[in-house]
């Protein structure tokens, strides 16, 4: 096939081009009438409520007429756009939204948001390591990401701590007065899945308070109903800002969030903050989320997390190590003798896809995202395709 697109694309010569799948099931896709488990559920969580939730089409379609665009123009926006803000603020314990597109732009967002907050000789941004936030020049940058920093290089105002409160407070002193912000993820799945006590996340608080360092949670993998409630971070702190994203809308149309405290949103008022602009976000997705809210409310979808969480952990109990936060899973495995085609070729021949973030060659993990409604078929088809190709992989 003389492929023409740059994305998605083969990564070099010795790999495959991207595949070309013809349709969709509950929870995957189909080519040439199989049907393929997406273990990622369409990059990390996207689609918590599965590929044929054809509900969230009609219902966006029904209002697209009414507001088919709202520029990013000053002035403007629609009734449609304040509700969702204002279901947000609720939902957040009084958190004012600025809505963009992607994970990667609400990242941005919220540094420009902290850069209008504190005084200009701040400029240092601290990342954790082994985090991902994003594929932008910026939000790739505050990650610790190798395979993103060998081409593209990296911000030289961003730098990585260990998730040792230790070397934090050793960073934040050696920099001090010069840290905008921290940004960390509700729990970072490149980093191999490990939460974090109340106490580690009071901690991580008190050090910002103490050096005047904004906290920036990124929970844009976590949120959405990944957990036992809307937002996946911990509760025992309150961060200065909070990314949200890929599930956010239910997955079908893309949307992200950055939402500001009380704190920052009284300073950034008296500012011209300005982000975006033209497509700074699409009424498609705003109109995604709100259905996508009112589902979680009348399926009562909350009420699912513990029994769908206690059927992951039955289901993997003969594994040595596996873990989770929320209903998303990290198995640890050890491969060797394989490439990274024969792997990926071989859950596929199992009826399993593993996604692009999933390359157990290289993180010696496969984490695998259950929706947040699942059926008998999906858990069988699962654990048999699954166990199969393990035992392969593995041995």
């Amino acid at each position: 096939m003389n492929n023409k697109l740059i994305f998605p694309f083969a990564i070099n010569k010795h790999q495959n081009t991207a595949i070309v799948f013809d349709g969709v099931h509950d929870w995957g896709y189909t080519k040439d009438s199989t049907n393929y488990i997406d273990l990622s559920l369409g990059s990390c969580g996207c689609l918590p409520l599965g590929f044929q939730r054809k509900d969230f089409i009609e219902s966006v379609q029904s209002k697209l007429p009414e507001f088919p665009f709202i520029s990013g123009e000053y002035l403007t926006t629609n009734k449609y756009v304040i509700e969702l803000a204002e279901k947000l603020y609720s939902l957040s314990n009084g958190y004012r939204s600025i809505f963009a597109t992607s994970g990667s732009d609400a990242i941005e967002t919220a540094i420009k948001v902290a850069k209008n907050y504190q005084p200009e000789e701040k400029n240092v941004i601290l990342g954790m390591r082994n985090s991902y936030h994003g594929s932008t020049y910026m939000s790739s940058s505050i990650g610790d990401s190798s395979y993103l920093h060998k081409k593209d290089g990296r911000d030289p105002n961003c730098l990585t701590v260990e998730w040792d409160l230790r070397h934090i407070e050793y960073t934040l002193l050696k920099k001090r007065g010069q840290v905008l912000c921290l940004v960390v993820e509700s729990c970072s799945w490149q980093a191999g899945l490990h939460s974090y006590p109340d106490a580690w996340w009071i901690a991580l608080r008190q050090l910002c308070d103490d050096h005047k360092v904004l906290l920036i949670i990124d929970d844009i993998a976590f949120c959405g109903a990944k957990t036992d409630s809307f937002f996946g971070f911990n509760k025992s702190i309150k961060p200065d800002i909070i990314c949200a994203g890929k599930a956010l809308s239910g997955g079908y149309y893309p949307l992200s969030a950055c939402l500001v405290s009380e704190k920052l949103y009284d300073v950034i008022k008296e500012t011209r903050f300005s982000h975006g602009f033209s497509y700074s976000f699409n009424m498609s997705g705003i109109l995604s989320a709100l259905h996508y809210l009112n589902v979680m409310e009348q399926e009562r979808i909350l009420d699912n997390h513990l029994a769908i969480k206690q059927r992951g952990i039955d289901m993997f109990k003969y594994l040595p190590s596996v873990r989770n936060y929320g209903l998303t899973w990290c198995i640890d495995v050890n491969i060797s003798n394989k490439t990274e085609d024969e792997i990926f070729n071989l859950f596929l021949e199992n009826g399993l896809y593993l996604g692009i973030w999933n390359n157990p060659l290289v993180t010696k993990q496969i984490l695998i995202n259950f929706p947040n409604v699942i059926n008998e078929t999906y858990y069988k088809n699962l654990e048999e395709r699954l166990q199969s190709t393990l035992e392969q992989l593995c041995g």
